[in-house]
């Protein structure tokens, strides 16, 4: 068997390249390299950007990741001829020459930058409420299950960790094994949701009051919304009725309002809508000099459906606290109306049961969700209940950042070959070995 078919896995360990990231085929002229693969796909890569993507040391500083520009923007603006591109069974990289510099480019590298051949969201699964699905973990594991918890959340949007210390700690044990807690407009970034009637009145009752918690995404009104969030059970006595948390798939919610009402997609996906968040108090203790420093004021116009390269498919801004159109945006009161009743769909789909994976948020239970695929809420909570809930999150450059690290890793390429690549050729190279 050639050895082409084989690359470095780990040290000391080599694995069966996949079908998809053999060569069968290599033809070049001034302009473009085409390459025809083992599993029947033609990729054609312009010249000018064989050069723009050149890692050779005289360009690129592997160990910074960092181009050296004055060298490399002098020879990627030259109109240079594409010479030679030379391949021989049993190699994994390519040989291209130019008239005055020659170089290699690894080939499974070269098969993930083709973005036509990318599926868009492989593993994104849909859900309702009858849906069964596997993702609980141990977090006696978190670090040995990461890649399958990561990928879980990728592919449902959610997911529950057994086992968590109920305090502080834990919730950091969680939320660390991804990254940096997000630094929120309070003296703590870790909220305390109590609900006891002993203690009512210390809370902010607008969110955190007994009845039901009406069904949204957090932080709608801000440009980036925190990425993944982790609800931590801390205290849990429920002597009378249980308290339910439900989670609601975003994406499935979408879907079935593109194929039901196509206009109502297309209102909910392209008006801009504000979202706005006034806070003048603050919740936790502090001192009154320093209120002022935690005071918030936030305006956001955008539309409440709106696509994601990263994953590759239709996100929800849902907030409660919508604030109405902006007057200069759309003055006709037809499309107004129209887009009323599109809310409103959208709205009612969202607070349908039938949409809806509930489940109860015991002490050491935490449940990781994604804030921009799936919706959140909560049924009333009874009035003899006592129950301490721990809220945290990471931002999205956090969570890609894990993600990138993770596949990256898995891929088995050098650095210089990683950097810059997008997450979905990441998705590729960390799948380019036969199981």
């Amino acid at each position: 068997m050639a050895s082409h078919l084989r690359a470095p896995l780990r040290a000391g360990v080599t694995s069966l390249l996949r079908v998809p990231f053999r060569v069968e085929a290599v033809s070049h002229c001034r302009d473009f390299l085409k390459i025809t693969w083992k599993d029947g796909a033609k990729s054609e890569f312009p010249n000018i950007w064989l050069r723009s993507s050149i890692r050779d040391e005289q360009f690129f500083d592997a160990g910074s990741c960092l181009y050296r520009l004055e060298k490399y923007l002098a020879f990627v603006s030259k109109d240079s001829s594409l010479l030679s591109a030379e391949y021989h069974e049993g190699n994994d990289f390519l040989k291209v020459q130019w008239p005055e510099h020659s170089t290699t480019f690894d080939l499974s590298w070269l098969r993930a930058q083709d973005t036509t051949h990318h599926d868009n969201a492989p593993q994104v699964v849909t859900w309702t409420a009858d849906s069964i699905l596997d993702n609980f973990f141990d977090y006696s594991r978190i670090v040995e299950d990461m890649e399958s918890w990561m990928m879980c959340l990728r592919k449902y949007g959610v997911a529950y960790m057994r086992g968590v210390p109920p305090n502080e700690e834990g919730l950091k044990g969680v939320l660390h094994t991804i990254g940096k807690i997000r630094q929120r407009y309070h003296p703590t970034d870790i909220t305390l949701l109590i609900a006891d009637h002993k203690l009512a009145e210390e809370n902010d009752r607008d969110v955190y009051g007994f009845g039901t918690l009406a069904p949204h995404t957090d932080h709608g009104y801000y440009l980036s919304q925190g990425k993944v969030a982790c609800l931590l059970g801390s205290r849990y006595n429920a002597p009378v009725q249980d308290t339910v948390n439900f989670f609601i798939d975003n994406v499935k919610v979408i879907e079935d309002i593109r194929e039901e009402d196509p206009e109502a997609f297309e209102l909910l996906s392209t008006v801009p809508i504000r979202a706005a968040r006034r806070r003048l108090t603050v919740q936790e203790e502090c001192r009154p000099s320093e209120v002022a420093m935690y005071q918030v004021d936030i305006h956001l116009q955008r539309p409440l459906i709106y696509f994601d390269e990263n994953d590759g498919h239709y996100k929800l801004r849902f907030s409660t606290k919508q604030a109405g159109f902006e007057l200069s945006s759309d003055k006709s009161p037809s499309k107004m109306l129209k887009y009323y009743k599109a809310y409103e769909l959208l709205r009612s789909k969202v607070y349908d049961p039938k949409y809806q994976q509930r489940i109860v948020v015991k002490e050491g239970m935490a449940a990781l969700y994604d804030n921009s695929r799936v919706c959140h809420g909560r049924g009333p909570i009874h009035q003899t209940t006592q129950r301490t809930i721990l809220a945290a999150d990471v931002v999205d450059q956090v969570w890609y950042s894990r993600c990138r690290l993770m596949l990256g890793k898995k891929s088995g390429l050098e650095d210089r070959w990683l950097f810059g690549c997008s997450l979905k050729a990441l998705d590729l190279l960390s799948d380019r070995y036969e199981k």
